[in-house]
Parts: C-alpha cells; structure tokens; sequence
C-alpha cells in the first residue's frame, strides 16, 4: 500500500487541486492523506467555507482521509504552519510521501535551503543587519541568500509555492519525518494570479468572484456550487473583532503568538483610531510588518492563542468509505490516539478535553463571520465526515 501526503488549506477546494490528487494517484500512490487547515487559514483570514464543507469537497474528489492541522498552527507564520502540518502526517505514521506544489520542481535546490542555507551562518548575520534597518523578513532574507548564494537561489524565494516548499523540508528534518518529499511542478496559474486559464484559477482569484457574486462555477467541481449560501468573512464580525483589541492591554498582547515587543503599541493604537477594519489594517501595518503577519496577530489575539502546542490526539474530520485498509494501517499505527467527536477526546483525560474545547471555541468565533450566524457549539453537534 503506497500512501500519499498533501498539506492544503482548500479555501476553496477548486479544480487545481483536483488535478493534484489526479496527479498523485497517477504516480502510483493507492491513497491521499490530507492535513488540511481548520476554520482559519495561514493568510490570516476566515476560511471561506467551513472545514466539513471542505472537507467533504475533498474527499468526493479522491482525498481518502483529512486530518485537521490544529488551528494555532493555521494561524502561524509560514515555518510554524509547516512544522505542525508536517507533524500531523507524521503522527499518522502511514504515510511514505509528502506531495506538494512547487513553481520550480527542483528538488535539490529546495533541500539545500532547507539543510543547508537556512541555518548558513553568513546567511542569518545579513539578515538580521537588513531586519535592524525595518526591512520587511521576505526580502531581507532573500537579499541575505543572494549575497551568500548568488542570484539562482534568491530567485526561488520570489515563488510562494516555493518558500513553502522549504518550510516542510526544514520541518521534515527537524522532527525526522519518515516520509519523502515529492514536488509537482505547478501547471498554469501561480499561486494568488489573478489570470484564469481554461478552467483553472487560484484560490484568491476564486475567493474575489465569490465574494463579488460572479459566477465561478467553472473553476471548482460542479458539485460544490451549493455550498457557498454562507460564506464568511473577517468584515462580517469586524464590530467584534475591533472592540476585542481595544479591550487588550499591552501585556494581554506580548503574550500572544508572533507578537514581538513594540509592535504590540502600534497595534493597540490602530484599533482604538481604527472606524472598520480595512482602517485598522492600513493603520497597523508596515512595510516590515506585512499585511498577513498583522491579521494572523489579530486573529490569535481575538481567539487568545497565546502558544504552539500539539494536542495530545490526532483529529479525523474525514475519510471515504472505500479507503478500509487505510483506516486499518492508520489504527494499528497512529502515533497519537484517534479523536473524532468530543467524546473520543474526553476518554483521554483533561488535556485532550481542554483542548478539543479551545478548537469549539475557534469555531464559535467563525460562526460569527458566516453572513447568517449560526448557533455555537457546532465542534460537538458536527459528525466526522464519511462519504
């Protein structure tokens, strides 16, 4: 049984990732394993449909089991994103490749930057003069590559899918992933390109028709049209989220994941000035402290993630009926204990309790961006999803 990994946040599931799982199963692997994002996604905004809806979206298309990156995680800068991924797949302990998008498909290069660049000592020294000047972490960190490594390696941080990329090899070598890595070239649109072509379209281009109440039903499977009734948005709930930052004070925020000290002032200061949100986020960020960075701090300051941790438990949110042997391997060879409900999680003692019930109180918070809220609660009342 030969077993594929992809990470994916699937906001929406559109017909480019149903050519990647094509593709996969094309090169051999009997079955997908995904670890998708929760409600909120690693841009800093609400996922635009909820986390069954996609994850049912996914399955119909050839995904046989999603597995939930926790929510702090899904927050998080790029590297603490792919670290509790990677961790996920690795718990599961059946997986023997990850698979994932890559404008450049060179493998070798990639996992130099993860073994070798990353840590290059010449590298850090570099980046941390061009951070002293404000620069923004991105470019310093390429302006550092290209002085040590020349402009061929820079030129691969210019490629989002890419930097990604060496954020699961860093990852997969910190926690001595058993799996290999496999990079598929990224075919016709770049990631957040704003051209279609055929009937392909990324993400963000598809989030903007949804969102603009143009059709774009030819850039997502026929089947999934009916799931977008309730979209959600962080400008649904922006009352709430500007009266939640004004109510914080500086040491509520320095205790808050990626908030470093002073940036803590300029934040505080934007929400009490701030008349909506779009205010605020043009007040808050600068060019060192880039637009994704300030709404993944406002986020985790409005859900209080205040830490990185794991939990004690891997979450099923869904898998195919037809994937048995899977399920089979996964039970006899999960690092972690299996939770699919609240109940599962109870038996497991406090730990496993307390933190199933943050991620409800996440998904309380989502509810409240849906343009018709609904009730709270849902994490206990959802059934894991079975197709």
């Amino acid at each position: 049984m030969k077993t594929a990994g992809i990470i994916a946040e699937y906001n929406p599931f559109h017909n480019g990732h149903l050519y990647q799982i094509e593709k996969v199963k094309s090169l051999g692997f009997d079955y997908v394993v995904v670890a998708m994002s929760t409600n909120f996604v690693q841009r800093g905004e609400c996922a635009i449909i909820d986390k069954w809806k996609r994850c049912e979206t996914a399955i119909k298309n050839g995904a046989d089991l999603v597995l939930e990156i926790p929510t702090c995680y899904c927050t998080s800068p790029a590297e603490k994103y792919a670290f509790g991924a990677v961790s996920v797949l690795d718990n599961a302990n059946i997986i023997n490749s990850l698979i994932f998008g890559s404008e450049s498909e060179n493998k070798a290069v990639l996992q130099k930057f993860a073994s070798e660049i990353k840590e290059n000592e010449e590298v850090n020294r570099i980046l941390k003069k061009q951070l002293e000047k404000g620069e923004g972490y991105a470019l310093s960190f390429s302006k550092a590559v290209e002085k040590v490594f020349g402009k061929e390696y820079s030129a691969i941080l210019e490629n989002p899918n890419d930097v990604l990329a060496i954020e699961y090899l860093s990852a997969m070598k910190k926690i001595n992933a058993s799996f290999s890595p496999t990079p598929i070239k990224r075919e016709k649109v770049l990631h957040n390109a704003k051209k279609t072509v055929d009937n392909i379209a990324s993400g963000s281009k598809i989030r903007e028709m949804i969102l603009n109440n143009e059709d774009f039903s030819n850039f997502v499977p026929s089947f999934e049209k009916d799931f977008f009734e309730n979209t959600a948005n962080l400008k649904n709930g922006e009352r709430v989220i500007l009266h939640a930052l004004r109510s914080l004070k500086n040491d509520d925020f320095l205790k808050i994941c990626d908030v470093s000290e002073g940036l803590e002032q300029r934040i505080l200061n934007a929400a009490k000035t701030a008349e909506n949100l779009d205010d605020f986020f043009e007040k808050a960020k600068t060019k060192r402290y880039t637009l994704s960075r300030i709404k993944r701090i406002v986020l985790n300051a409005v859900l209080q993630i205040d830490e990185y941790c794991l939990p004690p438990y891997l979450r099923v949110l869904g898998f195919s009926k037809s994937a048995t042997p899977l399920l089979k391997s996964l039970k006899q060879n999960a690092k972690l204990p299996l939770v699919s409900s609240f109940a599962d999680a109870k038996k497991l003692g406090e730990k496993a309790e307390e933190y199933f019930k943050k991620e409800a109180k996440y998904t309380d918070f989502y509810t409240m961006l849906e343009k018709d809220i609904r009730c709270g609660g849902l994490e206990f009342l959802k059934s894991v999803v079975k197709i």
